[in-house]
């Protein structure tokens, strides 16, 4: 028989340790069968005291299939021509192997918005867009878009409206108003 005190250094060695607490790591849905995922999403509206101002768009997005090339294909900036200019800043394709095409800001087209040819109330709608070039399923889209404001529509006012996506996979979306 042992000593009291082994028998108890015995008994404690024998029962196994408490266990530890896992570390939960959360599970990521598969968007594997979305065409696109918006990585990220952010526009500012500034506005100044005189009702001028700009509105900022930058998008990055995972395309990954033939439905999302489809839907990045052509990027689109509608605008109202007698109060507003719209520009593309920068348009990025990164692809899976690294490498990058760029597309010149040179390349949108403006034409008129197709709401103008059934009202023609409405003949200032513009439509800016632009091809994007080799965007192929795989792919990150990044790009920048900006609308000014060059006259207020009422003198020292200022409005718009914002919409947030709702029928796509968006994994960050800031809208920021200055």
């Amino acid at each position: 028989m042992f000593p009291p005190v082994v028998a108890a250094l015995l008994l404690l060695a024998g029962q196994s340790a408490p266990p530890q607490a896992k570390q939960v790591v959360p599970i990521q849905p598969s968007y594997a069968t979305e065409a696109d995922v918006i990585q990220q999403s952010d526009t500012v509206f500034q506005y100044n005291a005189d009702g001028t101002g700009t509105e900022e768009f930058h998008v990055r997005a995972k395309v990954q299939n033939d439905a999302g090339v489809r839907a990045f294909a052509v990027l689109s900036a509608p605008y109202a021509s007698r109060s507003q200019t719209a520009q593309v800043e920068s348009i990025t394709v990164t692809h899976a192997d690294g490498t990058t095409t760029v597309t010149p800001p040179s390349d949108a087209m403006t034409l008129p918005a197709q709401v103008t040819q059934e009202a023609p109330l409405y003949s200032d709608l513009q439509v800016l867009q632009i091809p994007v070039r080799g965007l192929r399923p795989g792919d990150v889209i990044d790009y920048r878009m900006k609308i000014t404001q060059t006259s207020a529509e009422a003198p020292n006012q200022f409005w718009n409206n914002f919409t947030f996506l709702k029928s796509q996979v968006v994994l960050l979306q800031t809208v920021t108003l200055d």
